[in-house]
Protein backbone atom coordinates (compact mmCIF):
# COMPACT_ATOMS: atom_id res chain seq x y z
CA UNK A 1 0.00 0.00 0.00
CA UNK A 2 2.83 2.41 0.85
CA UNK A 3 4.34 1.76 -2.56
CA UNK A 4 1.05 2.68 -4.28
CA UNK A 5 0.75 5.85 -2.19
CA UNK A 6 4.31 6.83 -3.10
CA UNK A 7 3.70 6.22 -6.82
CA UNK A 8 0.51 8.29 -6.73
CA UNK A 9 2.15 11.09 -4.78
CA UNK A 10 5.20 11.22 -7.04
CA UNK A 11 3.05 11.18 -10.17
CA UNK A 12 0.79 13.95 -8.89
CA UNK A 13 3.83 16.02 -7.94
CA UNK A 14 5.09 15.55 -11.50
CA UNK A 15 1.85 16.36 -13.35
CA UNK A 16 0.21 18.94 -11.09
CA UNK A 17 2.11 21.97 -12.48
CA UNK A 18 1.10 21.00 -16.03
CA UNK A 19 -2.53 20.20 -15.18
CA UNK A 20 -2.86 23.40 -13.13
CA UNK A 21 -1.29 25.57 -15.85
CA UNK A 22 -3.46 24.13 -18.63
CA UNK A 23 -6.63 24.34 -16.52
CA UNK A 24 -5.86 27.93 -15.53
CA UNK A 25 -5.12 28.87 -19.14
CA UNK A 26 -8.44 27.42 -20.33
CA UNK A 27 -10.35 29.30 -17.62
CA UNK A 28 -8.59 32.56 -18.48
CA UNK A 29 -9.30 32.04 -22.20
CA UNK A 30 -12.99 32.32 -21.31
CA UNK A 31 -12.33 35.85 -20.06
CA UNK A 32 -12.64 34.91 -16.41
CA UNK A 33 -10.34 36.23 -13.69
CA UNK A 34 -8.39 33.50 -11.89
CA UNK A 35 -6.44 33.63 -8.67
CA UNK A 36 -4.43 30.53 -7.83
CA UNK A 37 -3.91 29.52 -4.21
CA UNK A 38 -1.94 26.55 -2.92
CA UNK A 39 -0.05 24.02 -4.97
CA UNK A 40 -0.29 20.40 -6.06
CA UNK A 41 -3.35 18.65 -4.67
CA UNK A 42 -4.08 21.71 -2.54
CA UNK A 43 -4.48 24.02 -5.55
CA UNK A 44 -7.65 26.09 -5.54
CA UNK A 45 -8.65 28.51 -8.28
CA UNK A 46 -10.82 31.44 -7.21
CA UNK A 47 -12.69 32.46 -10.32
CA UNK A 48 -14.70 35.58 -11.10
CA UNK A 49 -16.97 36.09 -14.05
CA UNK A 50 -18.88 39.35 -14.01
CA UNK A 51 -20.85 39.22 -10.74
CA UNK A 52 -20.38 35.48 -10.19
CA UNK A 53 -17.66 33.74 -8.22
CA UNK A 54 -16.63 30.12 -7.84
CA UNK A 55 -13.83 28.12 -6.32
CA UNK A 56 -12.40 25.21 -8.27
CA UNK A 57 -10.46 22.62 -6.26
CA UNK A 58 -8.04 20.49 -8.26
CA UNK A 59 -7.62 17.74 -5.64
CA UNK A 60 -10.17 15.34 -7.11
CA UNK A 61 -9.09 15.96 -10.69
CA UNK A 62 -5.47 15.11 -9.88
CA UNK A 63 -6.43 11.96 -7.98
CA UNK A 64 -8.81 10.87 -10.74
CA UNK A 65 -5.97 11.14 -13.23
CA UNK A 66 -3.44 9.27 -11.08
CA UNK A 67 -5.58 6.46 -9.67
CA UNK A 68 -7.83 3.67 -10.87
CA UNK A 69 -10.57 4.84 -8.47
CA UNK A 70 -10.03 7.91 -6.31
CA UNK A 71 -12.70 6.74 -3.86
CA UNK A 72 -11.20 3.31 -3.18
CA UNK A 73 -10.15 2.61 0.41
CA UNK A 74 -6.75 1.50 -0.85
CA UNK A 75 -5.75 3.75 -3.73
CA UNK A 76 -4.14 2.06 -6.72
CA UNK A 77 -1.89 3.90 -9.15
CA UNK A 78 -3.27 3.74 -12.70
CA UNK A 79 -0.29 2.25 -14.54
CA UNK A 80 -2.03 2.71 -17.91
CA UNK A 81 -1.29 6.45 -17.71
CA UNK A 82 2.41 5.72 -18.07
CA UNK A 83 1.52 5.52 -21.77
CA UNK A 84 1.57 9.18 -22.83
CA UNK A 85 -1.42 8.91 -25.17
CA UNK A 86 -3.54 7.30 -22.48
CA UNK A 87 -2.41 9.92 -19.95
CA UNK A 88 -3.32 12.76 -22.31
CA UNK A 89 -6.69 11.29 -23.26
CA UNK A 90 -7.64 10.59 -19.64
CA UNK A 91 -6.48 14.02 -18.50
CA UNK A 92 -8.31 15.86 -21.28
CA UNK A 93 -11.53 13.91 -20.69
CA UNK A 94 -11.48 14.51 -16.93
CA UNK A 95 -10.49 18.15 -17.23
CA UNK A 96 -13.23 18.81 -19.78
CA UNK A 97 -15.86 17.17 -17.57
CA UNK A 98 -14.91 19.38 -14.60
CA UNK A 99 -14.67 22.56 -16.66
CA UNK A 100 -18.04 21.90 -18.31
CA UNK A 101 -19.75 22.09 -14.91
CA UNK A 102 -17.84 25.25 -14.04
CA UNK A 103 -18.80 26.74 -17.40
CA UNK A 104 -22.49 26.14 -16.73
CA UNK A 105 -22.25 27.66 -13.26
CA UNK A 106 -20.56 30.84 -14.45
CA UNK A 107 -22.19 31.29 -17.85
CA UNK A 108 -25.87 30.87 -17.12
CA UNK A 109 -28.00 33.85 -16.17
CA UNK A 110 -28.98 32.32 -12.86
CA UNK A 111 -27.81 29.46 -10.71
CA UNK A 112 -31.05 27.52 -11.06
CA UNK A 113 -30.76 27.29 -14.86
CA UNK A 114 -27.11 26.25 -14.43
CA UNK A 115 -28.21 23.48 -12.05
CA UNK A 116 -30.83 22.37 -14.58
CA UNK A 117 -28.17 22.02 -17.31
CA UNK A 118 -25.79 20.23 -14.97
CA UNK A 119 -28.58 17.88 -13.88
CA UNK A 120 -29.32 17.05 -17.52
CA UNK A 121 -25.69 16.01 -17.93
CA UNK A 122 -25.42 14.26 -14.56
CA UNK A 123 -25.76 10.86 -16.19
CA UNK A 124 -22.28 11.42 -17.65
CA UNK A 125 -20.69 11.64 -14.21
CA UNK A 126 -20.12 9.20 -11.39
CA UNK A 127 -20.67 11.96 -8.85
CA UNK A 128 -21.11 15.69 -8.74
CA UNK A 129 -20.82 17.81 -5.61
CA UNK A 130 -21.67 21.48 -5.78
CA UNK A 131 -22.05 23.59 -2.70
CA UNK A 132 -24.35 26.56 -3.12
CA UNK A 133 -23.88 29.33 -0.56
CA UNK A 134 -26.60 31.86 0.09
CA UNK A 135 -24.84 35.23 0.60
CA UNK A 136 -27.81 36.39 2.68
CA UNK A 137 -27.09 33.71 5.27
CA UNK A 138 -23.34 34.25 5.57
Amino acid sequence: MQNETEKISQFINLISPLVCAVTKSIIQSLGWQVTENGSGVNTVFSIKSDDKEAEFYLHNLLFEIATVDRDAKSLVFDTTILDFDIFMNKTIQLMASKLKILFHLLSEEDVESAFDKITQEAKNYQRIRIIKLDPNKL
